[in-house]
């Protein structure tokens, strides 16, 4: 007895052209990413429930899920501009005044009270005004007033 084999897409999906098809499944798919999604937060509060009952502290998050949580809370970063580059270019060149045996980015970044990257840049700018000077690389440098 020969058996009857389903045609491309099967027996069920037979019915629908290729746009429907896509259609479907998207919806198919969507709507158990939904079902999975619920049944994860009702699996995470019971958890946390029995875990507070038990006097168990709370399970560590995933880092996938610590990242999802950060890109989605993550502020947006701001560039400074000209105007406070400037400035700090200024509050960098009278920290280093007061340094004249050089001081390393470590300590200017805690006297002057800036991010690192933006600190670069106001000494890139003061190291090509011919205001400072570095010499040494990587962990060993050391800025100098001019």
């Amino acid at each position: 007895m020969a058996r009857k084999r389903a045609g491309r897409r099967g027996p069920r999906l037979g019915k629908y052209s290729d746009e429907q098809l896509q259609t479907e499944l998207r919806r198919r798919r969507e709507s158990r990413l939904k079902e999975l999604k619920e049944e994860r937060a009702r699996l995470d509060s019971e958890i946390a429930q029995i875990s507070s009952a038990m006097g168990v502290a709370k399970p560590k998050t995933t880092r996938r899920r610590r990242m999802a949580k950060s890109t989605a809370e993550a502020p947006v970063r701001k560039r400074a501009s000209q105007a406070e580059l400037r400035a700090l270019a200024e509050r960098v060149r009278k920290v280093l005044g007061a340094h004249p045996k050089g001081i390393g980015m470590a300590e200017l970044r805690k006297s002057v009270r800036a991010k690192v990257p933006t600190l670069r840049l106001a000494l890139k700018k003061l190291i090509a005004q011919k205001k400072a000077k570095r010499t040494g690389e990587r962990r060993f440098t050391k800025y100098y007033p001019l």
